[in-house]
Parts: C-alpha cells; structure tokens; sequence
C-alpha cells in the first residue's frame, strides 16, 4: 500500500512538472511515464486504473501487468464489446452459443463451469430473470435474462444412444443424460470468435475494478482469494487513502 501511495505521488508531480495534471493528461503522457516508471509500473497502474475508473483522469489505457491468474492474455476491450453486442442481438447466431458466450465475456466464466450449469441456477421473480453463480444470486438485465428463459425452455440433447432427454443441464451434450462437454463448447465459442481464456480475463479484471472483492467472491463464484488478487489487478483496492495522500501533496 505505500508504495501505491509513493507511485500517485511520483506520477502527479511528474505531470505537474510538465505542465499537466489528472485531469488534463493525456494517453501519450501516460505511456511516456509508464515506460519510465520501470518497476513502479505495477503501482502506478494500480492508481491510474483507480482514477480513470472515478473519473478524475480522461479515459486512458494501461496496459495489465501479468500475473499467475494469467492476466497477460486479455482480449482488446473494443472486440469485447463488439462480441458482445452480436451475441444479444444477432438472432442468426445459435442459442446457446449466445448465452454460453455471454456468460464468458460479461460474467468471466470459465467454460468447464458454463458446460455444467443446471436449469435449476436460472430464477425468476417480480424482479426479473436472476442467476446463480456463486452463493448468491445475481440480477440479469434484458436481453440476456429472456435468453436464459428461452434456452431453458427450447434446449434439446443430442445423444446419439438412449433417450433423447436434456436432463438438468442448461446446455445437455451428445450422451444421454449428460452435460455438454467443456471441449466440445470451447470449440463452439470458437467458431464464432471468442479466445474464452482471454475474455473472461478481460470480463474479471472488469468486474473486479467495479466490485468489491467479496461481492465478486459471492456472485461470480471464485475464491475469495482469488477475487482479492483480480481486484488487486484492476487496482480497486484502498486506493481511495492513495488518491487523498496525492491530493495532500499539492493542496
């Protein structure tokens, strides 16, 4: 933590002496002051992940640092979203590759997970279409909610053998009474352009610099542990004390 707080210091005096600030930088500053930070990299991009996210600096983008959970493989956020948009919308594309893809690219699942998801985890009420994920459910906006209902509705197994019923399997596979298999799902999303590793990386480190850890924890379904570390990541931990330090330093 201080030495989150010695980077924000270093980077606003940095700006101040050429003339800038938080609120009037721009990306070339930011990339010129990242390629000098060397090992103050990992802190300063901790604060500016922070400020961007609250506002207080223009838009800007910094690039993640690796890690052991694998955050040097993330998808271009623009692509994200374009990816995503498609799968709401684009009623040419399969069912369930557009639920199974929005559950990676919005939600940061992994697909040995999504291929096992059971019927039963989708709830409705007077608030709308829910999902259980972790030990607490989560709200799910429209248009993605009413295709959840849909694919519980419509969803068929494929079994070659046996009967043909889909069980309790969100997405049933080619064996009766199985699930889809994570390999076989992998490729689907494949086909219509999602690298499902780099995107739910890209989906976590999202959420995460939005969510509090335990609130990550709990909806997403991962360890605490591992809600800590992508929060930490995405700098959305006690950057708050950070920030009213940096500010202190030139009131």
């Amino acid at each position: 933590m201080r030495h989150d707080i010695y980077a924000a210091v270093a980077l606003q005096r940095w700006l101040r002496q050429r003339g800038s600030s938080l609120s009037t930088c721009e990306q070339a500053q930011i990339d010129e002051w990242l390629a000098q930070a060397g090992r103050k990299h990992t802190q300063a991009r901790s604060f500016l992940t922070w400020s961007a996210a609250r506002g207080h600096i223009p838009t800007v983008h910094v690039p993640p640092r690796g890690t052991s959970r694998g955050t040097e493989q993330l998808a271009e956020e623009d692509a994200r979203w374009q990816i995503s948009k498609r799968l709401l919308h684009d009623a040419d594309l399969a069912l369930t590759d557009r639920v199974a893809g929005c559950l990676v690219v919005l939600y940061g699942q992994p697909v040995s997970r999504i291929a096992r998801l059971t019927t039963d985890k989708i709830l409705t009420g007077a608030g709308g279409v829910q999902l259980q994920l972790g030990s607490r459910p989560m709200e799910i906006p429209e248009p993605l909610g009413s295709l959840l209902l849909e694919l519980a509705d419509s969803r068929q197994a494929f079994a070659v053998l046996g009967q043909n019923e889909p069980g309790p399997w969100l997405f049933p596979g080619g064996r009766a009474g199985q699930a889809m298999t994570a390999s076989h799902l992998t490729v689907r999303l494949n086909r219509v352009g999602i690298r499902a590793r780099a995107s739910r990386n890209t989906a976590l480190l999202d959420l995460a610099a939005q969510i509090p850890a335990s609130v990550l924890s709990d909806v997403l379904g991962i360890s605490t542990t591992c809600a800590v570390a992508w929060s930490h990541d995405a700098g959305n931990t006690r950057l708050g004390y950070a920030a009213d330090v940096a500010r202190r330093e030139f009131l």
